[in-house]
């Protein structure tokens, strides 16, 4: 087939459905045929509820009734047809109502002229009912507060605290409490407002269809000023021989402190209560309280805090020291002929602290007094601290030999 063909037959078929439409339209407006249509989702109005809760009654979900309607007429008039041109009510107070399900008539109260409705027999709802219970609930709030900088919730509070609900029984007992909810931003000054409630389950799920004495409680909100400061770790007493506590650190490093104005504005740190460390003796996690000065609170009003301690055990090392050796109480007839003016001391200790014994702490002696007569002799020398001191431990003195002779 060739090109030209092939624009033949597209023109052909445009201008049959051209005649098609053209023929549709003519037989709608102009013969405008009988014929039968479903419009769906027609709104019911209930009427006389107070029907339902004078039978001790609620309806279980606080829904929106609807009908499918099958319409008959003229095709314009039924094009014409919308859901608002049908009012049907449900009359509440016309039947005995019970608990569970019950099955309402529906009266058509106005429709559109030339319209037939071709519902075959009874047109009805479904209305599920139960007991009416009424139940009190507690009110949280879930307000969502952000305050400015050093501005802190001295206080918190909601009024009333407790709303009366009534509702069907299954729907009431699922609802665990009740929440303002909303949010204030930048708050830096004492704050009340009211705010919507809504109920929810433990799982935190709105409920709908319950009814309450009050849909808003008043959140009420006291601040205090305050500023954020570092913690000092306080601690008193020694760390025992051999230990070395590396690092103290505190959790939190810092803590938000509230009070007057003039009492924060001279505070920049605080300080843990004194811990005592002389004995601890490995890692440890210690649970203190803050000192805080009178007048000052922390946010949480909460004053504990945890002081972690990381220990290294230190072993003892050994050093020789060399000592003078002095000779007292000679003998006036004897004279030392030949001695050893130095001496070897080996002591024990921290390696810091023998590190640091200075010269002329160590004095070593030899107390000739039970000498008479000239010769040669071994001595151990005494060998003492000059200032006392005992953090390090004398092991062992090297042996001395003097010769004596006559004057």
């Amino acid at each position: 087939m060739g090109k030209g063909n092939k624009n033949k037959s597209l023109i052909a078929k445009i201008i049959c459905l051209l005649l098609s439409f053209g023929l549709w339209l003519y037989i709608s407006n102009v013969e405008n045929p009988v014929r039968t249509y479903e419009l769906k989702g027609v709104p019911v109005e209930l009427i006389n509820m107070d029907s339902i809760s004078k039978s001790n009654l609620a309806i279980v979900e606080d829904e929106n009734f609807t009908v499918n309607l099958t319409l008959e007429g003229a095709t314009s008039d039924i094009t014409n047809a919308k859901k608002d041109s049908f009012k049907l009510i449900a009359d509440m107070s016309s039947y005995a109502l019970k608990n569970g399900e019950n099955i309402i008539p529906i009266q058509i109260v106005s429709y559109p002229q030339n319209i037939n409705i071709k519902n075959n027999g009874f047109i009805g709802i479904k209305v599920k009912l139960e007991t009416l219970v009424t139940k009190e609930i507690s009110l949280k709030s879930q307000v969502n507060v952000n305050y400015k900088e050093n501005i802190y919730k001295r206080d918190l509070s909601i009024s009333p605290q407790k709303a009366t609900i009534v509702g069907p029984e299954t729907q009431v007992n699922k609802i665990d409490r009740g929440i303002l909810i909303g949010n204030v931003e930048n708050l830096d000054k004492d704050f009340n407002k009211k705010f919507p409630i809504r109920f929810i389950t433990k799982d935190n799920k709105e409920v709908k269809g319950i009814k309450s004495n009050i849909n808003e409680s008043e959140l009420n909100i006291t601040i205090n000023n305050g500023k954020t400061v570092p913690i000092n770790i306080k601690t008193t007493g020694k760390s025992s021989d051999g230990i070395s506590i590396e690092s103290m650190t505190v959790e939190p490093k810092s803590i938000h402190i509230i009070g007057d104005d003039k009492l924060l504005s001279g505070i920049n740190s605080i300080n843990t209560q004194e811990i005592n460390i002389s004995n601890i003796t490995s890692d440890a996690e210690i649970n203190t309280n803050l000192k805080l000065p009178e007048g000052i609170t922390t946010q949480e009003n909460s004053q504990n805090v945890k002081v972690k301690f990381a220990v290294k055990k230190i072993q003892d090392v050994s050093k020789d020291i060399s000592c003078i050796v002095e000779y007292i109480n000679l003998d006036p007839n004897l004279v030392v002929d030949s001695s050893k003016e130095t001496v070897n001391v080996s002591v024990s200790g921290l390696e810091s602290v023998l590190n640091n014994i200075p010269d002329g702490e160590l004095k070593a002696t030899v107390d000739l007094s039970n000498i008479s007569e000239p010769g040669a002799y071994t001595y151990k020398p005494t060998v003492t601290s000059v200032s006392n001191r005992t953090d390090f431990n004398i092991l062992s003195v090297e042996d001395v030999q003097i010769v004596l002779k006559n004057k």
